[in-house]
């Protein structure tokens, strides 16, 4: 296996002995937390900085460290990409993390499972490498697409769990699409927001496999979600308070609109969702509005129904199922 893993830490110090930071807050997604002193160590004997590191959750730019920004002058989230549209009260300064992949090696398996044309697509740990993809494939006789994301997309061809925009933006001038990244999550969501197939490069195995969920049984499964937010005496609307993933205005319309077909609803306001907390509450169903990756990704956690804003609307018959899509950041109703 060639991936490797390269922390682009020296430009972080750079800004931050530039703002002459007293006191930072580390921030590290699970799959890093373990380099966490590591890093801390590095800041502090490069900068003189005090550092504090957080041990809650960070799944993305958006997951900003409200609570504990009094503590600090500045925050440094690593293994992220910046999501333009997010603002954060305090100094953010990204340490990018950067996995290269074998690209000759990947792309020879790829190419019997891509029509052209092509989209590319990528985690942010990739981003680096999609233009040396674009050329390699553009030899291979392949015509390329990398397409423009939303206000939340900081580089063409990014794709978060909460936004596909550029995916949709070439969607209908390519036949499949490639991502570079690892889980299905990612794939899943492209390949039902498209319609087109989606082949991931495996970054650890280094090899292309098609994204073969069976789309019948993961919407069989959206349905009867679907069905238990209609059988439920009540429900909740749940807002995250992350700065990030809060969409309290979607939250208030939902909750009108449910109101209005007679249905016992509230909102409630939460930093994490877990199981726990969730069960906690006592509610019959339950609507996120944070990430998606909670109602979709990890239902099986929940021992109460978890549901999205449009399988909402499908309960409550102001969405026909046949029109159901997956719920993203630039969802309105």
């Amino acid at each position: 296996m060639v991936e490797t893993l390269r922390l682009e830490i020296d430009s972080a110090i750079d800004e931050l002995t530039k703002m002459k930071t007293k006191t930072v807050l580390l921030q590290m997604p699970s799959g890093l937390k373990r380099k966490a002193q590591e890093i801390a160590d590095e800041i502090r004997n490069r900068t003189g900085a005090e550092v504090l590191i957080s041990g809650d959750s960070c799944y993305g730019a958006c997951d900003l460290p409200d609570s504990s920004l009094r503590f600090v002058d500045a925050v440094v989230q690593v293994g992220h990409s910046p999501i333009p549209s997010v603002r954060c009260s305090k100094p953010m300064i990204f340490i990018r993390a950067k996995i290269s992949i074998d690209l000759k090696k990947a792309l020879e398996s790829a190419v019997h499972l891509l029509k052209s044309p092509v989209g590319l697509l990528s985690t942010a740990q990739h981003l680096h490498q999609l233009q040396e993809t674009k050329s390699m494939l553009e030899e291979k006789g392949f015509r390329v697409f990398i397409g423009p994301g939303s206000g939340r997309i900081e580089e063409d061809g990014h794709i978060l769990g909460c936004d596909y925009s550029s995916a949709k933006s070439v969607s209908d001038s390519v036949e499949s699409f490639l991502l570079l990244g690892g889980g299905r999550f990612h794939a899943i969501g492209a390949r039902l927001l498209t319609g087109k197939p989606v082949i991931i490069i495996d970054p650890e195995r280094e090899t292309a496999v098609l994204e073969d969920t069976d789309i019948d049984r993961f919407m069989r499964r959206r349905f009867a979600i679907i069905q238990k937010i209609k059988q439920a005496e009540s429900l909740a609307i749940i807002v995250s308070s992350k700065v990030g993933q809060d969409r309290i205005l979607l939250a208030q319309r939902l909750s009108k609109l449910a109101s209005q077909k007679n249905r016992n609803c509230s909102i409630v306001i939460m930093d994490d969702l877990s199981p726990e907390k969730l069960l906690n509450l006592g509610f019959d169903a339950y609507i996120s509005t944070a990430c998606p990756r909670i109602a979709l990704d990890d239902a099986d956690r929940y021992e109460k129904p978890v549901g999205t804003t449009s399988e909402l609307l499908v309960a409550i018959g102001l969405m026909d199922w046949e029109n159901y899509k997956i719920d993203e950041w630039g969802f309105s109703i």
